[in-house]
């Protein structure tokens, strides 16, 4: 199959725990796409219960299907440290990300409580920010 072909995606979460539901989800995916990227993230507005190399233990892909990705839980958190090690985010940075967010954040519509606006706001650069580092490393 050539590569323009390649039926993708990308299902992120903090998986903070991974529940019955995430893993679901998961395996339905899989079934439907070529390619399946499962990105443990950070959700900002709650204390993780767990560091994110055990949420990607726990997510045991093996279990799930090895052919999803044919690789152990440790190797997948060890491509993951590679991927996201990067320069230390400078301040001229988070005040960049501060005033775009903004500035999206004011663009979005359809939300009625601020909070949820901001929560889906965040979703959204999440994703579009996993996707980049994604395409950076290949």
């Amino acid at each position: 199959m050539e590569v323009n072909q390649l039926r993708l995606a990308v299902y992120t979460g903090s998986f903070d725990p991974i529940t019955l539901g995430h893993l679901n989800v998961i395996r339905r995916a899989s079934r439907l796409v070529d390619r399946l990227i499962v990105g443990v993230g950070i959700n900002i507005e709650k204390e993780a219960l767990f560091p994110a190399a055990e949420r990607v233990a726990m997510l045991d892909l093996f279990a799930l299907s090895p052919e999803v990705t044919g690789l152990s839980p440790l190797t997948i958190q060890q491509r993951h440290d590679q991927a996201f090690d990067g320069e230390a985010v400078t301040k001229r940075f988070f005040e960049e990300y501060a005033r775009v967010f903004a500035r999206v954040e004011g663009l979005i519509a359809g939300f009625d409580d601020p909070e949820r606006k901001r929560l889906f706001t965040q979703r959204l650069f999440n994703r579009l920010m996993f996707i980049a580092f994604i395409q950076k490393k290949g």
